[in-house]
């Protein structure tokens, strides 16, 4: 917050001006049933009454001034806290994500997020407001008279003590209700998508109705406790004000009654312990009220105190020097006896040497124009040599290199911009084609995308659409076939022009024909640079340079795809084992 402590500073100064235009109406209604009534001075009546009006006009737009700048404060402590939250699930680890569920995610940035701005604009302003109002109100009943003043706090301490017994109770059921709307988030960002949705209404509906009734019922009911707590204690307080307020007149009736207080004087007493009270409820209130937003914003700076890859961009001897970044073309990938073991979020998972390596020892070497494939059955390790190459993760042993320099000692981002990727299941997020496409390249011309999409063999199906490069994907892209999701795919990584390449079974799962157009936007993309396929299809590995099988994380065989099947060993059984399971390519 300290960015906005001149917005802080005006609503204090703000708030203190209508605290003291506060105290001026019943001052002025003493003096007029002291003053002006007695003595029959009907000019001064229409002074004071005036007076009151005035000041009733201007504290009103002083406090609608306050509010104003209370939600300032408030709106742009949320902007700051989102955009902060955002950048840094930017910078987090896969392994973050791999454990983090995207219901849980979104309710740290949303839910929690907006739980944080209530304690800002309603709690912490109320309390500014409210302890300026309290003292000012205070020093003028005590210039009045000390015994009621006394008397008006006399039973605070009651209240306090209350309020603190009860405090425990309402974090550990703010802490539940969080819990459980994060539980629910989760649970319906998971449900409500195309690809989900259509496990749902073919497997699990009914199933769905009532997992969805019980963790809701479990909002409702954690809801309605903490409410009927907070407010339990509200009523209470209100009825403790209530009757300390006809206290101060029973005692400054008896006051005046011995000649100590005049009635104009117990009428401005009554008035400000009328004004007093409900800044003192406001207050005690506000203590309570304000543990669901600190526990908000417990649970978002739990994420930002997450160590993410910003805290590990040089992590070998020799800190990176980010100008020196420039001259790196990724023209000369390098593995040496490189192992990985993936890292995790779960303290209880153990020591890394317990965990069961995802590779181990693997080598090669390529340079523009050569094609590395990665073979072996699910599980061998085959993606996991790919996130190496996109700093997605980082080795626990050997080293990978760019340019002979190893890439531990550049950037993420620097490494990151060398490199095209393609998976199976290509992601494009629900926007227009264009805006999917530019996603790779933000200054890139309309011409320049063209061209990209006529390399992908693309082109000519977005312009026969009835909005061309302007029709939405849908979700995940659900709108788009296949084949023509991976062709965007391909024609987004032409049109960022990186010097390396990833596929990831690119060609998997396709009919001949739409594999075919693939295959063909694919032998583009590849032309002088590096690339590093993931494959089972022939037609995507046997012009590769060199073939590495992987088997358990491991290079079992290695070469060329005709000394390989020339070899009879991993390679060819696998290569039979696939021609007998799916057919000829």
């Amino acid at each position: 917050m300290i960015p906005h402590r001149r917005v802080i500073v005006a609503f204090i100064v703000l708030t203190a001006v209508g605290a003291i235009l506060g105290i001026i109406p019943p001052l002025l209604v003493r003096a007029i049933i002291d003053r002006a009534i007695p003595r029959r001075r009907e000019g001064l009546l229409a002074a004071l009454v005036a007076a009151a009006v005035v000041v009733f006009v201007v504290r009103a737009f002083i406090n609608g001034l306050a509010t104003w700048v209370s939600a300032r404060i408030g709106t742009a402590v949320v902007y700051d806290l989102r955009r902060s939250l955002y950048q840094k699930f930017l910078a987090m680890p896969m392994s973050f994500f791999a454990s983090a569920g995207v219901g849980a995610t979104f309710s740290r940035i949303n839910n929690d997020v907006m739980a944080a701005q209530q304690l800002v604009t309603g709690n912490l302003s109320s309390v500014v407001s409210d302890s300026i109002v309290i003292f000012v109100t205070t020093v003028a009943m005590l210039v009045i008279s000390v015994p009621i003043t006394l008397l008006t706090f006399a039973f605070l301490p009651i209240i306090w003590f209350a309020a603190t017994r009860i405090r425990s109770r309402v974090t550990a059921l703010s802490h539940n209700q969080l819990s459980a709307m994060s539980g629910l988030g989760a649970f319906i960002t998971d449900r409500l998508n195309a690809s989900a949705m259509v496990t749902v209404k073919l497997f699990g509906a009914t199933d769905d109705l009532t997992q969805f009734d019980t963790l809701a019922s479990s909002v409702r009911d954690v809801s309605a406790s903490l409410l009927f707590i907070v407010g339990l204690f509200s009523v209470a307080i209100g009825a403790v004000a209530g009757a300390m307020t006809f206290g101060v007149f029973g005692y400054g009736a008896e006051l005046a009654m011995r000649g100590h207080l005049s009635l104009g004087a117990i009428i401005a007493l009554a008035l400000f312990a009328q004004q007093l009270y409900p800044q003192v409820v406001d207050l005690i209130s506000a203590r309570l009220n304000a543990i669901g937003g600190l526990v908000s914003f417990q649970r978002v700076f739990e994420i930002l105190d997450l160590a993410d890859e910003r805290d590990g961009t040089a992590t070998v001897k020799g800190s990176a020097d980010r100008d020196r970044t420039e001259a790196i073309d990724g023209g000369l990938l390098e593995f040496a006896r490189v192992g990985l073991i993936y890292p995790t979020n779960a303290p209880a998972d153990g020591d890394s040497s317990e965990r069961r390596p995802a590779l181990r020892d693997i080598s090669f070497a390529a340079t523009r124009g050569q094609t590395i494939a990665l073979v072996g059955p699910t599980g061998a390790g085959k993606s996991s040599v790919l996130g190496l190459i996109a700093r997605l993760y980082d080795p626990t042993e050997g080293e990978v290199s760019l340019d002979r320099r190893n890439v531990m000692q550049i950037p993420r981002s620097s490494v990151r911009q060398k490199v095209g990727y393609v998976s199976q299941h290509p992601h494009l997020f629900h926007q227009t084609i264009l805006q999917n496409l530019l996603y790779a390249r933000p200054d890139a011309t309309f011409d320049e995308v063209r061209n990209a999409c006529a390399m992908a063999e693309i082109d000519a199906f977005i312009t026969r659409l009835p909005s061309g490069y302007e029709t939405p994907v849908g979700e995940f892209g659900h709108l788009l076939s296949g084949g023509e999701l991976q062709r965007i795919a391909l024609a987004r990584v032409l049109l960022k022009d990186a010097p390396i390449v990833l596929l990831d079974e690119a060609t998997a799962h396709l009919d001949p024909e739409t594999e075919s157009l693939v295959q063909a936007a694919v032998a583009r993309v590849l032309q002088d640079r590096i690339a590093v396929v993931a494959a089972h299809k022939l037609g995507t590995v046997e012009l590769a340079t060199e073939i590495l099988v992987l088997k358990d994380g491991m290079v079992v065989e290695r070469g060329r795809h005709d000394d390989l099947i020339a070899h009879g060993g991993t390679y060819a059984a696998f290569q039979v084992a696939l021609r007998r399971n799916s057919g000829p390519d």
